[in-house]
């Protein structure tokens, strides 16, 4: 065992309850002024209640798997040897996961390990919220406080809770002064507060003993300078990997400037710029047949016959849905030309109602890279009513239908909600050929309801959804009301 050996551990990350870290002669302090630390999983052992398609036999070879994106799994029958009670399947999550990359230079940004100290939820008092909480976490160290803020505790640093808090450990040492240094020096650092994870504490001849007799204390953050430094090279690798790989478009009724100046405001202060494909409105004179011209709708859908054959439970006609699943027919369009000119692998579809999370770039890398399983095709930002299967935490794989096998006819109810759409760029053709096949079927009508389609197609496309209670990436802005709901009650269309 050696350097490279233990630099090899921590790259490996939790393997049967132990973690490594290094770092050069103890650099960042993580345990003292060694390189190589060594830390065991504290997490206790709960029962892992089946869900659909788990058994026994899939339990065993979760065993026989060992760690896997951070969860360990133990088999006796019958709990046997109560590990967890009288439980037979066990489950174990590591307390500082560290997320598998195929990118070593990104490790620090992958890695979830707030395991400096114990971080407790920090309860909201007056005039705080999740904006004041996102800017003591921007501002490091102050006071001994550290701050921490994910949408949703999506990263789990404190459970569920959004805003996290840290109180520094650190015991005071004496300060010896150096030349140019004396009493009056101490003070003027002492009303500076914290800089650069470095604060002091006079009192003439060490008077309150808070460092023995020593009148000038000093006390560093906790791995200050590493988290630091972390926290910035991670929010430069999300900021250069979503500009490289993301392309934007934003869907904007012609009607609505007051939508998009919001929209080009909220996202322009996460540093997300869009291309805008304009809203389809079938109401306005000559409207439709325009859109059938172009494309957007294609030539063999009937819409007078849709309108005859709707009978869905929304009063009024089809003319909203039909304007929208157009509007997102001909931006995936746009998309596929536009990422095969860029050559980015992405594509984002933002509706005009919606408002981006704080450090959104970050918190969509993370999704790709971290939670995202590798075969997905599509995933909803911010599905309301989401229905799926479980694949992580906070994500679910969309399912076609409520009843075994394939029915024919849509339901309406689940995965509700197109506000914010990403798309690996190479599926898009093939999901608009599975969109027109089902989508645009006017003995079906609930069908064109873009939302509703897309649940339809994933048996066949791999579409996941992100439940919209998080509000974790995305959520809508319902000061004004939806285009679609409004056109759709207004009545039928007049051809």
């Amino acid at each position: 065992e050696d350097d490279a050996w233990c630099n090899d551990k921590m790259h490996a990350g939790w393997v049967d309850g132990v973690a490594f870290h290094y770092t050069p002669a103890g650099g960042d302090g993580r345990c003292g002024d060694c390189s190589c630390c060594k830390q065991e999983d504290p997490r206790p052992w709960a029962c892992h209640h089946y869900g659909w398609g788990e058994d026994d036999h899939w339990c065993q070879e979760r065993v026989r798997a060992g760690w896997v994106d951070g969860v360990a799994f133990h088999f006796t029958p019958a709990g046997g040897d109560g590990t967890c009670g009288l439980c037979s399947c066990c489950k174990r999550k590591a307390a500082h996961y560290c997320f598998h990359t195929t990118n070593g230079d990104d490790a620090w940004c992958q890695r979830l390990d707030k395991n400096d100290a114990d971080w407790t939820c920090h309860h909201y008092g007056w005039g705080e919220d999740d904006a004041w909480c996102n800017e003591k976490m921007h501002a490091g160290w102050a006071d001994g406080v550290a701050f921490h803020y994910t949408p949703g505790g999506s990263d789990g640093t404190c459970g569920d809770c959004s805003c996290c808090k840290q109180e520094d450990p650190r015991p005071w040492a004496c300060h010896h002064y150096g030349w140019g240094e004396d009493d009056h020096w101490c003070q003027e650092r002492v009303r500076a507060g914290w800089v650069d994870g470095v604060a002091f504490h006079f009192t003439p001849a060490g008077g309150d003993g808070t460092c023995g007799l020593c009148s000038c204390c000093k006390r560093k953050a906790a791995r200050f300078a590493a988290r630091a430094k972390a926290a910035q090279h991670c929010f430069q690798v999300a900021n250069t990997w979503f500009d490289a790989e993301v392309n934007v478009f934003a869907i904007v009724m012609p009607s609505r400037k007051d939508r998009l100046e919001l929209l080009r405001s909220r996202w322009s202060k996460e540093g997300i710029e869009f291309q805008i494909t304009l809203g389809v409105n079938i109401t306005e004179p000559g409207a439709y047949w325009v859109a059938k011209q172009k494309g957007m709708v294609p030539a063999s859908y009937n819409l007078s016959k849709a309108e005859t054959a709707n009978i869905w439970v929304r009063e009024g006609g089809l003319a909203g849905d039909v304007g929208c699943a157009a509007a997102h027919r001909n931006t995936m369009d746009i998309a596929v030309t536009k990422a095969r000119r860029t050559h980015k692998g992405l594509v984002l579809i933002l509706e005009d109602d919606a408002i981006p999370s704080n450090n959104f770039k970050l918190m969509l890398y993370r999704l790709v890279h971290n939670e995202a399983p590798c075969d997905w095709a599509m995933i909803n930002l911010n599905a309301r009513c989401a229905h799926g299967r479980c694949v992580s935490p906070r994500l679910l794989q969309a399912s076609s239908s409520l009843s075994p096998g394939r029915d024919e006819w849509c339901y309406w109810g689940r995965n509700l909600g197109t506000t914010a759409l990403l798309y690996q760029a190479d599926r898009l053709p093939h999901i608009r050929s599975m969109l027109e096949q089902d989508e645009w079927d006017d003995r079906r009508p609930v069908c064109v309801n873009f939302d509703v389609a897309l649940s339809f197609i994933s048996d066949r496309v791999a579409y996941y959804v992100f439940p919209g209670v998080l509000s974790t990436y995305v959520w809508n802005d319902v000061s004004t009301p939806s285009s679609r709901v409004t056109i759709d009650t207004a009545g039928r269309v007049k051809l």
